[in-house]
């Protein structure tokens, strides 16, 4: 099983934009889909957890499970 990269919502904008410095995919819109539950996340404190993989399925539109 291969570990997934968990990352506050910062973090993974910032793996996002090293790997694609033209992206279209903004701070505030990963923010706001963790928010509204369209991307999984866990809470620790006031900051929430995601991972880069849920954050690319999203907004790729890839909703399948694996």
């Amino acid at each position: 099983m291969e570990a997934k990269q968990v990352r506050t919502i910062n973090g993974a904008y910032q793996e996002i934009i090293s790997a694609d410095p033209c992206t279209a995919i903004s701070k505030n819109a990963i923010r706001q889909a963790v928010i509204n539950g369209n991307i999984p996340s866990r809470q620790a404190g006031r900051t929430y957890l995601i991972t880069v993989e849920d954050v690319y399925k999203y907004f790729t539109g890839d909703t399948k499970e694996e």
